[in-house]
């Protein structure tokens, strides 16, 4: 008898993710964070400055899941003492938001 298994003779067990899936899933997060804490500091940048548009309220769409949630949530209340720590939080939640949003990378996968 043949010690080893072959690839049909093995247990059926749930479909594993791989190494790759993981690094898609990462590279997906991390460019939706980069871009839209980018957005994030150019909105602010502009609504700074004064120059807010109607260019700049149409791309505003994209940040939409986390202005809900400071919309209708304790969170929108949150004092900060300077326009850097309250650039801050927002951009680590909207970091948090982009590798959630990342999460169907792995529903796909199985």
């Amino acid at each position: 008898m043949d010690a080893r298994q072959g690839s049909e003779e093995k247990p059926e067990r749930g479909r594993r993710l791989g190494r790759g899936m993981f690094v898609v899933y990462l590279r997906t997060g991390a460019a939706l964070a980069i871009f839209r804490v980018s957005l994030l500091a150019w909105v602010h940048y502009r609504n700074v400055s004064d120059q807010m548009t109607e260019t700049v309220y149409n791309l505003f769409w994209l940040l939409r899941p986390e202005i809900l949630l400071g919309e209708n949530t304790r969170v929108g209340a949150i004092h900060f003492e300077s326009l850097t720590l309250l650039f801050l939080f927002w951009a680590a939640i909207l970091t948090l938001g982009s590798f959630i949003m990342a999460t169907p990378i792995f529903w796909s996968a199985g």
